[in-house]
């Protein structure tokens, strides 16, 4: 553990099933921006939980706001290609929000995006002439949003925002649960805010997604000590890991009924890097017949998942 000002490393159980066991993977990566912000503990590594499954960083980092404020700004968001622009967006808020519209059975909801980044949740729902709004710890991220679409960002924890019981028809959470050291705690702040049967829609990494079942056994027979998943050291930040059986416990034991779920994504990975990311584009090109692979089977790169509140 570290003390002083230092970020503050802590050894937890884990947050989905509260047990101490777990299998140790390895170690992650730590990226020279990262180093650059944080003192990294020796002994962090990334393990998964023996009784549920759970994947969790060991030590869990706990960052400081000055942390959060330096992780998540201009510089966290490498280049876009124009497809990932597209996709990323517009194609992939339209789609996830026609299905939030799909099973609320009403076209104007109260609509809060969760962790909004740059707002392209927030940017669709205002276009269908919803009343949105967004919760970010960035400020830089929060000015970009307020600027652009003209609504109100939170700035800070979800939790601090005190949003009174039952304020929302609809939550949007796009990639953020794994960005936190307590998921938990922000689904059972999703569920207090929500209106009894609104919607929620999720999108988290499959950490069981067959590319990365095969990453892990090449490292394993290279008798390496890196481990295949997570990435609570270097872009994107990921302190923890589901998969569709953890994520589907998360949901329950916080309150939410599951309306749906589907892995996908993975085979046009590549595409979302161009020449400037010269590395991540081929390392992404040798990897694309396993995640087209892995995309048709059923065990593609992401989850997504639209949970409701009991009535």
């Amino acid at each position: 553990m570290n003390g002083g000002d230092a970020t503050l490393f802590r050894h937890m159980p884990c947050d989905l099933c509260g047990t101490g066991d777990f299998v140790r993977l390895g170690k992650p990566k730590a990226s020279k921006r990262m180093k650059g912000i944080i003192s990294v503990p020796l002994d962090i590594s990334i393990v998964k939980c023996a009784n549920c499954g759970f994947y969790y960083t060991d030590p869990m980092p706990f960052w400081r706001e000055e942390d959060l404020q330096r992780i998540y700004d201009a510089a966290y968001f490498p280049p876009m290609t124009r497809w990932w622009t597209g996709v990323k967006t517009q194609a992939n808020p339209r789609r996830r929000l026609n299905a939030i519209e799909a099973h609320a059975g009403r076209r104007s909801l109260r609509f809060l995006e969760v962790g909004c980044g740059l707002g392209y949740g927030i940017e669709d729902a205002v276009r269908r002439g919803w009343d949105a709004c967004g919760q970010d710890v960035s400020p830089f991220f929060a000015e970009q949003v307020e600027s652009r679409l003209g609504v109100q960002v939170f700035v800070g924890q979800l939790g601090e925002a005190c949003y009174p019981e039952h304020s929302f028809d609809a939550v949007y959470i796009d990639s953020v649960l794994e960005h936190l050291p307590s998921p938990m705690q922000m689904l059972r702040e999703v569920h207090r805010i929500l209106r009894p049967g609104g919607v929620v829609h999720l999108t988290v990494t499959n950490e069981s997604a067959l590319v990365n079942k095969l990453r892990g056994l090449l490292l394993k027979m290279a008798a390496g000590e890196r481990s295949p998943i997570l990435s609570p050291l270097a872009y994107p930040v990921h302190l923890v890991g589901f998969t569709p059986h953890t994520l589907k416990l998360a949901c329950r034991s916080t309150g939410f009924e599951m309306r749906s779920l589907e892995v996908r994504a993975g085979a046009s990975e590549w595409r979302k890097y161009g020449m400037h990311s010269l590395r991540p584009l081929l390392s992404n090109l040798l990897w694309s017949p396993v995640c087209l692979v892995g995309e048709t089977a059923g065990k593609g790169i992401a989850i997504e998942a639209v949970v409701s509140a009991g009535r």
